[in-house]
């Protein structure tokens, strides 16, 4: 004769075999939602290595921006519009450094070791070249 709780799986057209096999949907399920949660998780990187990302990026921007500048710089046969254009790139490049230093500043507090941390830009070592490169004179471009 048979139990009653096994009358009970036969009466629902369910067999033991099946409630193996339910336990093991049921488990590979939860592991689905685990590995879903976790790519989740895996898809938006922390926060410090976009930021690290943004620091370098808008690191070579200002630097690439002094280059240009101090070209213009050199280049310019007009040496008030020259000095004018060269302070003008100056106050904003250090606004931009300023910017640059605050997010290493956050970075440094929320970045996991020490060997992800940056060092922050000192604006006097990166403006260097607009202010210390020669400028061609009337007499230089004149041969």
């Amino acid at each position: 004769m048979l139990n009653r709780a096994t009358r009970k799986l036969y009466h629902g057209n369910l067999t033991p075999m099946d409630t193996h096999a339910a336990r093991k949907a049921r488990r590979q399920t939860f592991k689905a939602n685990l590995t879903e949660a976790y790519t989740d998780e895996e898809a938006t990187p922390p926060e410090w290595i976009d930021l690290s990302s943004a620091i370098t990026d808008e690191t070579r921007a200002v630097l690439e921006r002094v280059t240009r500048e101090t070209d213009a710089f050199v280049s310019e046969p007009d040496i008030r519009r020259a000095i004018a254009r060269r302070e003008r790139a100056a106050n904003d490049l250090r606004e931009r450094i300023k910017a640059v230093n605050r997010m290493v500043a956050r970075l440094n507090l929320i970045a996991p070791h020490q060997r992800f941390t940056k060092a922050a830009v000192d604006a006097d070592e990166a403006l260097r070249p607009l202010f210390r490169s020669p400028r061609r004179t009337s007499g230089d471009s004149s041969g």
